[in-house]
């Protein structure tokens, strides 16, 4: 700053004065103590030239002071928004989870002035504009605690749009969150940053001081020297008016360090001004991002539970699919099945068939037997007054050989029935069965059908729902860079700024120790000129060289030390 740097005629006063300086040693002048120059003061002229930068430079500081102080004051003004803002989103989500009655309080219309519709849709008009309905009206909250059950028909998008509302006033919340977290890193390179520079400015005072005190311990020994030398009274008022000049600088000196001394203290006030907005800052941050890990958490959740009830939406179709999967097996094996009851319904048949033939004829063989024993009991009855018992004997074996034959074949007619009947029996059981499995075959692929459907309707909405997701990501993304961008922009103007200040100080420290170079070559050529004026060398030639008193009053030596 011009205030520290002491502007650019100081640089050049350094640079004219040291030449001179160095002609005026009356030890490397080749005219020795006889035709030196004395050394002149600094003009006054140029004193409060410098005066005024330095006030100029003053002014500066304050404004940028005030500027950062306006900026900090605003960035407390946005994070109280903020905070407010989170604030009503809970109040607000306190009042959509009430469900209780409210029969005096009907909901509002987008028409009507209440504060609570303002509240919720007048969120794009700024932090300052955006209050609950809670805090505009106070007894509202007593009278209504929940969504209001007698409203009218047309008034039940109102929860929707307030939730919509709500989703856009959490986007805008996390892209105010993002730009103050780029704020607060910038605020913390600058705060870096000043801390540097502060102790660089600790390090150049602690030197400028040690400079003086050694300076101030030189004058003390010029002075204990000169006290014991003595001399002529002209060079006494010259002394005087010397070490006066040399005096005016050290005052200029120790001004120029109280005045760094005092900037210091702003500077560490202004630090810690600045760390304890920093901290602040930085607590409103880690309860902003705990909230984010919060809310995070949530949608966690919620994706668990949907994924969850995705798997076993999953698990339940494979097992249907698994219980499906045998009933083809099943289907082969009763189609084998009817095949085999079939073939063996139509061997039946044509055993009944064979049987049926085989009972005519045995039939017919009964009819003819019984007629022929008819025949053979007439023939029997004659014969018996003829004395033929031996032929009835043979009729009689005869006719029991036939009987058992008739029982064997009624018997075997009985278990051909009975297997007619049995395999009757077996092949209506699995002609039900078969209608059965096909029917339940039928609703198996029915609810395999529907499953399928309502697991494709639950992935397209989960789909979309993540392509609306992606959207809404890449437009963040989108946000965070150009917010990014613009706050790169920001910084390197900061450290530009930050540059160029440092530049300033730097310049204001070399200028300053150019100054204590100036003073430290002056007390040198005092010391050097009182001790070759109360000590002078030998002349080659034996003579003394002197100065008479009208000599030495009409010297062209300038003693206001302001000549040009």
């Amino acid at each position: 700053t011009p205030r520290l740097g002491g502007g650019s005629d100081s640089r050049k006063i350094v640079s004219i004065e040291n030449p001179t300086m160095c002609c005026r040693n009356p030890a490397v002048s080749p005219r020795g103590v006889l035709g030196s120059p004395l050394p002149r003061g600094p003009c006054p002229a140029e004193i409060q030239d410098k005066l005024n930068t330095y006030e100029t430079s003053t002014k500066q500081l304050e404004q940028q002071l005030g500027c950062m102080e306006s900026e900090v004051r605003s960035m407390k003004v946005e994070l109280a928004n903020v905070q407010r803002e989170r604030e009503q989103l809970e109040q607000q989500k306190k009042l959509l989870k009430c469900t209780g009655p409210c029969a005096p309080c009907p909901c509002p219309s987008p028409q009507d002035g209440s504060p609570i519709f303002q509240s919720v849709t007048g969120v794009s008009s700024g932090y300052d504009g955006q209050m609950l309905s809670k805090t505009n009206n106070p007894g509202m909250g007593s009278s209504c605690s929940g969504i209001c059950i007698d409203q009218p028909p047309g008034a039940s998008s109102c929860p929707q749009q307030n939730l919509r509302d709500l989703r856009e006033q959490y986007a805008r919340l996390q892209e105010d969150y993002k730009n103050k977290l780029c704020e607060v890193s910038c605020l913390r390179t600058d705060f870096e940053k000043i801390k540097q520079e502060n102790r660089k400015i600790r390090d150049t005072k602690e030197k400028a001081e040690n400079r003086l005190v050694d300076l101030e311990e030189r004058l003390k020994k010029f002075e204990s020297e000169r006290t014991k030398f003595g001399g002529s009274r002209e060079q006494m008022i010259e002394d005087k008016h010397r070490l006066m000049v040399a005096e005016q600088r050290h005052k200029e000196a120790l001004e120029e360090l109280e005045e760094l001394r005092l900037s210091n203290q702003d500077y560490m006030l202004q630090l810690e001004d600045y760390r304890n907005k920093y901290l602040k800052a930085q607590e409103t941050v880690e309860e902003q991002s705990r909230q984010l890990d919060m809310m995070e958490m949530d949608n966690a959740r919620m994706n668990e539970n949907v994924t969850l009830e995705i798997g076993r939406v999953k698990n339940q179709f494979q097992e249907k699919l698994a219980e499906l999967a045998p009933l083809p097996e099943i289907l082969k094996q009763a189609q084998l099945k009817l095949q085999e009851c079939q073939q063996m319904r139509v061997l039946a048949e044509r055993n009944s068939e064979e049987l049926d033939r085989e009972l005519l004829g045995a039939k017919d063989k009964i009819g003819s037997l019984s007629s022929q024993l008819d025949n053979l009991r007439s023939e029997n009855a004659m014969l018996k007054g003829e004395n033929g018992s031996d032929r009835l004997d043979d009729l009689e074996n005869k006719i029991s050989e036939l009987r058992n034959e008739n029982e064997r074949l009624k018997n075997a007619v009985s278990r051909f029935d009975e297997r007619e009947a049995d395999y009757e029996e077996k092949l209506e059981q699995k002609l039900h069965e078969i209608v059965q499995l096909s029917s339940e075959n039928e609703l198996v692929r029915q609810d395999a059908a529907r499953q399928v459907a309502r697991t494709k309707e639950r992935c397209e909405t989960i789909r979309r729902a993540m392509q609306d997701q992606i959207a809404d990501m890449e437009k963040q993304l989108a946000q965070c860079r150009a917010i990014a961008k613009a706050a790169q922009k920001d910084r390197d103007e900061i450290r530009q700024k930050m540059q160029g200040q440092i530049n300033r100080l730097s310049e204001s420290f070399e200028q300053a120790q150019g100054r204590i170079r100036t003073l430290q070559g002056h007390v040198n050529y005092l010391k050097t000129s009182y001790s070759n004026v109360f000590n002078p060398p030998a002349p080659e030639d034996g003579l003394t060289p002197s100065l008479p008193p009208e000599n030495m009053s009409s010297s062209p030596y300038d003693r206001c030390d302001c000549a040009p």
